[in-house]
């Protein structure tokens, strides 16, 4: 059986698309998996604590269906106290005995309750609840709100590998108290949409600017980092910091395709300065000294300075945040009263576009600045013990420089940003500058760290098209032709973007200027 699809795309020349393709035999989806906790061995023969942590893990009674032959799972993080010890969780896991294949399901669903005798935190909900991969990537996760039995569910990706055991996490910076969390028919729901069909596909002309494209790719992620990093800054020998000399240091970059501000509010851009990094794709959580220069679209309160009245409008937004002796965690970063410990946010500057170029330069260790592509700027002023702290000559590996963006939303999973250019400078030094024209990243310079690597790539000046389409693709290849009466060429490899796959073609990457015709082709 085959289906055909036809796309018209009006673009340079006659160029259209037909987009052919033959269904393969429909796939058999796999049974349900549940975990339902019929009694204690359920419990503790297969769950244990980790990371460090030391909740106690037993079995309830207490049944979602009100089973009198069945019960649940309960974690107790019974050390949590109103201290501001910054972040605190509970960590459980287990294995199985045979993997589960991801690829063949469509979510991990689980029951959840917080017990009526948990402590509330003072953001009003009992922590953030993960499910988690045993590599510590992250399905998703949730404030859990309700003490009422409720429904959790994780997507999963069609292209997702072979899954060996789970995570389940649940932490919060604010907890106020011990909280005990249920969990309850824990399942992994079947795909059971593999009728054997090509997935459609999806033609569009593009406009992209010239650049090292930053894109949310991971499926899923909604904290995801996608970074780079510069690798000379990670040398204390290479003198890329300040505090050893009274020349101004500043780091200067320049955005360009930032996503929408009202579509997409909340997507971060950001620079990373960490003091001795330990490489990780997460420094802004397990460095324990970081600045975080954090660029988002964000409701700015018109002159009137009130937020809600008729004056605000979404405008481009850059914060100055930063923590000291804080590593797994990230408390202090986002704090803003000191009435609850040390503040990280030190102040922010409104702009009216994120696209063009900023700069935060150093002028010593307490005193820096802020400059927004409209000239404006605004001076930050770093504490005595913070601006000691951030003394990169007396570091022992210097003060590593990452750039990257983060989603912040399911919504925003796939979403990018393009760096058109990135300097360091100290004085009349030029450490970089990086216009990211080459055909290839430069390895002596930069080092990708990113929970997705592929989401980050140099995007040429003639760019042009986007063929994409929806996972899953078992199965099929994508493949181009300049005549419907030539025999199909493979098209370059394309990239999964969330839970799509993206091939994004040169104009001199099309089979023909006049005209060119794509498919997906079974592999035989």
């Amino acid at each position: 059986m085959k289906s055909k699809r036809l796309l018209q795309i009006i673009g340079v020349g006659a160029v259209c698309a037909l987009l052919p393709s033959q269904a393969l035999p429909a796939a058999i989806p796999p049974e349900p998996q549940h975990e339902t906790f019929p009694d204690e061995f359920s419990v503790l023969d297969y769950w244990s604590p980790t990371w460090g942590t030391f909740p106690l893990v037993d079995w309830s009674s207490e049944d979602v269906d009100n089973a009198t032959d069945s019960g649940s799972l309960k974690m107790t993080g019974d050390y949590f106290t109103a201290a501001d010890d910054g972040w605190e969780q509970m960590v459980i896991t287990r294995s199985f005995e045979e993997p589960i294949i991801g690829g063949e399901h469509t979510s991990i669903s689980v029951m959840v309750k917080v017990t009526e005798d948990s402590a509330p935190n003072l953001d009003g909900n009992f922590g953030y609840f993960e499910l988690k991969r045993t590599d510590g990537s992250t399905f998703g996760g949730v404030n859990l709100t309700e003490q009422d039995w409720t429904e959790v569910v994780f997507e999963l990706s069609a292209t997702e590998g072979d899954i060996n055991g789970l995570i389940v996490q649940c932490g919060s910076s604010s907890y106020q108290g011990n909280v005990s969390v249920l969990m309850d028919n824990l399942t992994f729901v079947p795909r059971d949409t593999q009728t054997g069909e090509a997935p459609p596909l999806s033609l569009s002309r593009i406009e992209s600017s010239e650049g090292l494209r930053l894109t949310a790719s991971a499926f899923g992620q909604a904290y995801q980092r996608q970074n780079i990093a510069f690798l000379p800054s990670e040398d204390w020998f290479n003198g890329i910091y300040w505090g050893d000399t009274v020349d101004p240091m500043t780091y200067s970059l320049t955005w360009a395709d930032f996503p929408d501000r009202n579509d997409h509010a909340g997507f971060q851009g950001h620079l990373i300065l960490t003091v001795d990094g330990g490489g990780s794709i997460t420094p802004d959580w397990n460095d324990p000294n970081v600045i975080l220069l954090e660029f988002q679209y964000a409701n700015w309160p018109g002159p009137d300075g009130e937020a809600g009245t008729d004056d605000d409008a979404m405008r481009a937004r850059v914060r100055f945040l930063h923590k000291i002796y804080e590593d797994q965690g990230n408390a202090m970063l986002y704090r803003t009263d000191p009435a609850n410990g040390p503040v990280g946010f030190l102040g922010e500057i409104f702009s009216d576009d994120m696209n063009g170029t900023w700069s935060l330069t150093f002028h010593d260790l307490f005193n820096a600045e802020i400059t927004a592509p409209d000239g404006s700027s605004v001076s930050i002023e770093l504490p005595q013990e913070s601006g000691e702290v951030f003394d990169g000559s007396i570091s022992l590996f210097g003060i590593a420089a990452l750039v990257g963006v983060q989603p912040n939303s399911e919504d925003n999973i796939g979403q990018f940003a393009t760096l058109t250019n990135f300097s360091i400078n100290k004085g009349a030094t030029e450490f970089v500058n990086d216009d990211f024209t080459a055909e290839e990243i430069n390895p002596d310079q930069w080092i990708v760290r990113a929970q997705d690597s592929t989401g980050i790539f140099l995007t040429p000046a003639d760019l042009s098209w986007k063929l994409s389409w929806p996972l899953p693709d078992d199965g099929y290849l994508p493949v181009m032709k300049s005549d419907l009466n030539d025999i199909w060429s493979p098209a370059p490899p394309a990239r999964q973007i969330g839970n799509a796959r993206q091939l994004l073609l040169r104009s001199s990457e099309l089979p023909s200027e006049e005209q060119a015709f794509f498919g997906l082709q079974p592999i035989d």
